[in-house]
């Protein structure tokens, strides 16, 4: 699907159920607080992807996408995982080891952020 600029994909709280992959142009992901300005934590190119958690849990969005150009995005629901699984396993494993290196990482920055803040033991 493209969606244009300024066109959100998503908002916070909406459902989480479908992991997208940037095809072409450029979001930017917002945390949205009420009476304030959105803050940007992230801008999305081409070949990133965002809403992974999605495919493995039924939860809500915590931010905001939005197209900052038009930006073509490619979808993958919980259902067309589960059928690419099925169908080839291979590719399957592949997608799991990435989406799984991304999230170990994720864990390792946000625990360094917490050691940094005072917040955590070493």
């Amino acid at each position: 699907r493209v969606y244009q600029r300024g066109e959100y994909v998503f908002r916070q709280n909406y459902p989480a159920a479908v992991l997208y992959i940037v095809s072409s142009g450029e979001l930017e992901i917002l945390l949205e607080k009420e009476g304030r300005e959105p803050v940007m934590l992230d801008k999305l190119i081409p070949g990133r992807y965002f809403g992974e958690v999605g495919l493995f849990q039924e939860l809500h969005r915590t931010a905001c996408v939005r197209a900052v150009v038009e930006s073509e995005l490619l979808a993958i629901s919980q259902q067309d995982f589960l059928n690419i699984m099925n169908l080839s396993p291979r590719t399957g494993a592949k997608i799991l080891l990435e989406l799984n290196k991304r999230l170990s990482d994720m864990v390792v920055r946000t625990n360094e952020r917490l050691r940094e803040q005072g917040h955590a033991q070493p």
